[in-house]
């Protein structure tokens, strides 16, 4: 059973184990928009009440991923998306259907664009969000920068 769900309280003992894994497996090397310990845990599963979002996938009752749409507490119009899947489920078209179900919401809230940040190494992140529509240009010697933009939709 795959399910995907906006981050409450209920989750936060299984996101501090996913988070642990993917500090564990070096996954935090390509995908780093915040620290991975138990008070990132609770602020987002508790006490985080601001516009952004932030989501969760469950297979069998464990979380396989995590994604975020970002900005808007700071005053972005295009918010930014985060996504990290567990490594045994990677390559199994979660992350093409998990982006657009991010997507759906980031247009629900009127959004024009969605903006990636992804890592030049990263060659699965960049085919997948080039499949999806993205376009990449340079950031930085290590970081392209990807929008997707709903009217080419």
């Amino acid at each position: 059973m795959l399910e995907y769900k906006k981050i409450s309280e209920v989750d936060s003992g299984k996101l501090l184990k996913f988070f642990s894994e993917i500090v564990e497996n070096e996954d935090d090397l390509f995908f780093h928009p915040h620290a991975f310990d138990e008070e990132t845990v609770e602020y987002l599963c508790v006490n985080y009440k601001g516009k952004d979002l932030y989501y969760v996938i469950y297979l069998n009752f464990n979380i396989v991923g995590y994604a975020m749409l970002r900005g808007w507490d700071e005053g972005y119009e295009i918010p930014s998306l985060g996504i990290i899947l567990s490594k045994n489920i990677r390559g199994s078209g979660i992350s093409k259907n998990f982006m657009e179900f991010l997507h759906l919401i980031a247009k629900n809230k009127e959004s024009k664009r969605i903006r990636i940040t992804v890592n030049n190494k990263n060659i699965a992140c960049i085919n997948l969000a080039e499949k999806l529509g993205y376009s990449f240009k340079e950031l930085n010697e290590s970081t392209l920068l990807g929008f997707f933009d709903f009217k080419n939709q």
